[in-house]
């Protein structure tokens, strides 16, 4: 295989995982436990106004003292604030090196607008690799 050959033509919309369960910050953390064990997935976009205002994953809140919260405990309490994101238009070449290089294993998915459409994590780009074999 050449240099050219690997050349990735595949944006970030055309792997992202769509249709993502999202909540508000407003909602109790266990609600977002619930989701955490029924669903089995790990993060859980936070939304408010259509815009993404933060993360929270399964370990900001399953492995926390049940002491950390109770029925009132809100999400925006325990979410990442800080959030790396991309671009639907990302390159996905592009996208598995900031993975790599930032230590994370999920990103959220933004239009032109800023608004959330979707997550890309590592397990969408190692099926999309494995697919393509």
């Amino acid at each position: 295989m050449t240099k050219a050959d690997k050349s990735v033509d595949t944006w970030v919309s055309q792997v992202m995982s769509k249709n993502m369960i999202s909540l508000s910050p407003k909602d109790s953390v266990l609600k977002a436990i619930e989701l955490f064990r029924e669903k089995g997935f790990h993060h859980l976009p936070l939304i408010d106004n259509n815009l993404l205002v933060g993360v929270v994953t399964a370990t900001d809140v399953m492995w926390r003292d049940p002491r950390d919260f109770d029925n009132a405990s809100k999400l925006g309490e325990f979410m990442n604030k800080i959030v790396i994101v991309c671009h639907e238009n990302t390159p996905l070449d592009y996208l598995a090196r900031v993975f790599y290089t930032e230590k994370i294993n999920a990103m959220p998915v933004i239009d032109e607008s800023g608004v959330f459409i979707g997550m890309i994590t590592h397990h969408d780009i190692l099926r999309w690799l494995f697919e393509r074999q």
